[in-house]
């Protein structure tokens, strides 16, 4: 029997995952690897497959592929599933399939078009609950790449490589998410530069984590208001007023923990979360 041909699309935890999936499967066989950073970084010299830094150097060499699984940060899913349907290949894609439903119903129209095939599929399939914090901060900043090189805004992480949480990876990304759109559309309007700075830590009983940039910061009376829905400052020109609400929300009701908002006029913003273990 002919074996199904893979190439994998984003080499960290998960897609190590994936790799080693098709490995161990008799009728599958690895094709590729893709990944921006280098092979050696990334612990993967064990493949001895053709190794890419993008997918459309992957996509350019023609190889003999018959599936792509798309293990990218969630921004990137819907794009890289696209360019994959549109040069002929079937996709297995780590949920969410897009950023929303507008993206999803795109992958699906394209896939119907090509007469290929899409499966979206769990990160617990393949793995644990347990999660790199700093991997879902760096993947999600690297999915909002584009609009921070629009404003020259440099971030530092200051997470350790082994903070590792028992939760699904989601809201955590969603609320980092909501962080850096929030500075990028209010805190550094009319700024060409900034620095965001994300913090985590953990201690026996609780995650900590401290987010900063410095921007223009906020009054008093907008700080007291910043998670209440639909409060912002660019109604009618983008803003839903929605971001702050959800990550109190997630905060606060998924995790039980609790998220105190500090700004003064001129000198940026802060936000402490404080979410006991026994939540997550």
């Amino acid at each position: 029997m002919e074996k199904i041909k893979f190439a994998v699309v984003g080499s960290g935890h998960i897609g190590k995952r994936h790799a080693e999936m098709v490995v161990g499967n008799p009728e599958a066989e690895l094709i590729a690897l893709v990944d921006i950073k280098n092979k050696e970084e990334l612990g993967i010299e064990k493949y001895d497959v053709p190794f890419f830094s993008s997918m459309d150097e992957l996509l350019d060499a023609n190889l003999d592929i018959d599936v792509i699984n798309i293990c990218t940060p969630n921004g990137l899913h819907e794009e890289q599933s696209i360019k994959a349907l549109e040069k002929g290949y079937h996709i297995v894609c780590e949920k969410p399939m897009a950023l929303n439903k507008a993206g999803a119903e795109h992958v699906i129209f394209k896939a119907l078009q090509v007469h290929k095939h899409v499966f979206a599929v769990m990160q617990n399939r393949y793995s644990p609950p347990s999660v790199w914090l700093k991997e879902i901060v760096d993947d999600c900043v690297l999915s909002l790449n584009n609009k921070l090189k629009q404003k020259s805004i440099k971030i530092d992480i200051d997470i350790d490589e082994q903070l590792r949480i028992d939760s699904e990876p989601g809201p955590f990304a969603q609320v980092i998410s909501n962080f850096v759109m929030n500075s990028v559309i209010h805190g550094f309007e009319g700024l060409n530069t900034g620095v965001i700075l994300i913090h985590a830590s953990l201690t026996d009983s609780e995650l900590i984590i401290d987010y900063t940039d410095d921007g223009k910061g906020m009054i008093s009376e907008n700080v007291k208001k910043v998670y209440e829905p639909f409060f912002t400052t660019k109604m009618g020109s983008g803003g839903s007023g929605l971001g702050m609400h959800v990550v109190y929300n997630i905060i606060t009701q998924r995790f039980k923990g609790q998220i105190n908002c500090k700004s003064t006029l001129g000198e940026g913003v802060s936000y402490n979360i404080i979410i006991p273990i026994s939540a997550l």
